[in-house]
């Protein structure tokens, strides 16, 4: 059993609580403040809660407070260890899984849960990499796992990701060129298959889609995890494009080492949409980037409006969000120029255009680190 950092018992709870902040611009706040090497404790609770305790009276700290509670009850449900000994035990059905959809057979590798990289990986940890598969004929082969990254969440999915690279380099030819782009969004693509055909669990699919959405707009251009949801958007195109049966096709020729062929489906804007998604998880997987991007605003901004759902003076507002009302008049001028408010005699109120995104969560204030 591993204990997992408090830095990823806070994520995994911050993915799924329903926060008011724009997730991408308080995951930084996260990071800084909990730790990959500290394990989780009381005292990050602890540390939580001090936290909440020193938010003044400011419109992003009444916000802030709002989350950090939220954070608060979902830690309480989030697993604090990860049994490993309970996916070594999946090994069998993940190799029954890869032959029945890609048709290939392979040995498992030994898998290992330790606390650096082997000597020499030490790159792949910089670029945010958890896991790491050592091939065949080299020493130590085998896929390695950083204790303090592993997730309750995401890890089993990385499993099924490491074991799937295992499958292809055993059915390569010696001379095969690794094509990044196609073997990573294969794997990306097919763990999240496979794991949802082992546990039916659409939470994590789900979680694990927005995770790599946040990492996205946060992680530097190098991030594994950044550049890997990137090849999850060209294969959800591929799949739209001809289905499982095209992925099988460019699949041969990328065994048959067919390097030129297989990078003409870069060429994504001549790929019409052909293929209709037949079950649920290819409807997920088929939605995997298509998040709508919301109107983000200041944290003083989104108060004003959650409280003008209905008409406020700006005395009112001003109470109501202790603000002065010079501030609070300078804040309506400018959601007055994004169209956000109308203003009747001395009445201040959401624009009923606007009204629909905000209550749905389509306007967001965005944190102000």
């Amino acid at each position: 059993m591993i204990n997992l950092s408090e830095l990823k018992v806070v994520e995994d709870a911050f993915f799924t609580a329903k926060l008011e902040y724009y997730k991408p611009s308080l995951h930084e706040f996260i990071e800084e403040h909990f730790l990959e090497s500290e394990i989780y404790s009381r005292k990050t609770l602890i540390k939580l809660k001090k936290i909440i305790a020193e938010t003044k009276e400011k419109a992003h700290d009444l916000i802030m407070r709002h989350d950090l509670e939220i954070i608060i009850k979902e830690i309480k449900k989030t697993p604090k260890d990860f049994d490993e000994k309970t996916w070594e035990g999946f090994l069998p059905e993940i190799m029954q899984e890869v032959k029945n959809l890609l048709g290939m057979d392979f040995k498992p590798r030994p898998v290992f849960f330790e606390d650096s990289f082997p000597q020499g990986l030490f790159i792949f940890e910089k670029k945010g990499a958890s896991s790491v598969t050592i091939f065949e004929g080299q020493p130590n082969a085998g896929i390695y796992f950083l204790n303090r990254r592993v997730s309750s969440f995401f890890t089993p999915v990385l499993l099924i990701h490491e074991q799937l690279h295992s499958c292809l380099s055993q059915n390569k030819s010696k001379d095969q060129i690794y094509i990044e782009w196609f073997e990573e969004g294969l794997c990306q693509w097919y763990s999240l298959l496979i794991y949802y055909k082992l546990t039916k669990n659409k939470q994590v699919i789900d979680l694990y889609r927005l995770r790599n959405y946040i990492y996205s707009k946060v992680k530097p251009e190098y991030n594994f995890t950044r550049r890997y949801f990137e090849y999850m958007k060209v294969f959800q195109q591929l799949y739209l494009h001809g289905g499982p049966e095209l992925i099988g096709k460019i699949l041969v020729m990328y065994l048959s080492n067919e390097r030129d062929k297989v990078n003409e489906f870069l060429n994504l804007d001549k790929l019409d949409f052909n293929y209709i998604p037949k079950t649920e998880i290819e409807n997920i997987l088929a939605k995997f980037s298509s998040f709508i991007e919301p109107e983000k605003i200041t944290p003083l901004e989104y108060l004003i409006l959650k409280s003008a759902k209905k008409p406020k003076t700006i005395q009112t507002l001003s109470m109501l969000i202790s603000a002065p009302e010079e501030v609070i008049k300078k804040s309506i001028f400018r959601l007055k120029i994004k169209g956000m408010i109308v203003i009747k005699d001395k009445y201040i109120e959401v624009n009923w255009r606007k009204l629909d995104l905000l209550e749905y969560g389509l306007i967001k204030p965005v944190f102000p680190f």
